[in-house]
């Protein structure tokens, strides 16, 4: 175990598998995420072939960025602390319900705690579970999960089990390896074209699945 109180530094690379999705569909979703870390700084990278994307929050500063390359053209757009509680004040959709339980399981050689989350989709009525397995053993990174799908988890997700209607996403960390993440890492490529949030989403059509 780390040293208590020393945040963790790092990268975690996970394999992503699914149920209940027809094998077309499955063919385009992403099997692989990395993660690098570096105290309160997180940046989740996904790439689906054609497209490659990452995100990246900051739990200090409490921004959140999302960068896109599609097929060599990139985007990004950025939100900062106001924008960002903006957004959760209009969203009129349920506090997630997390429960917090004793049971525990070894990822990645890692052991982790589990904690269960109930969130429900205001626009869609759809509910979702969530098993989530996190640590605290890796390092105090207490505001890594200031927003996204592990708000209110307090450590390092290295394990989820997503279910909404009949479709479950798995997420399993395989590899954990400490070290420095360079700064750079956590900016926003020079020659992506930068938006607002508005206008990416209307140029991605609209929806759009945060992360």
């Amino acid at each position: 175990a780390q040293e208590a109180g020393k945040p963790f530094s790092g990268t975690i690379k996970f394999t992503l598998s699914y149920e209940g999705v027809e094998a077309a569909q499955l063919a385009q979703m992403p099997t692989s995420q990395t993660l690098y870390i570096s105290g309160n700084k997180q940046k989740t990278v996904l790439d689906l072939g054609q497209y490659a994307m990452f995100t990246i929050t900051d739990g200090d500063a409490e921004s959140f960025l999302f960068f896109v390359d599609a097929m060599g053209q990139k985007f990004a757009y950025r939100m900062d602390k106001a924008a960002i509680a903006k957004e959760k004040a209009n969203d009129k959709s349920a506090k997630p319900v997390i429960t917090l339980s004793d049971e525990t399981k070894e990822i990645a050689g890692v052991k982790c705690k589990k904690a269960t989350v109930v969130s429900k989709d205001e626009e869609t009525g759809d509910e979702s579970s969530a098993t989530i397995w996190y640590t605290s053993e890796l390092g105090s990174n207490d505001k890594l999960n200031f927003m996204g799908e592990n708000e209110g988890i307090n450590g390092i997700v290295l394990g989820s089990e997503v279910k909404v209607k009949n479709i479950v996403r798995k997420s399993y960390a395989t590899e954990v390896k400490k070290g420095k993440v360079k700064d750079l890492e956590f900016l926003i490529p020079e020659e992506a074209k930068e938006m607002t949030k508005e206008e990416f989403m209307k140029m991605f059509g609209g929806g759009g699945e945060e992360e």
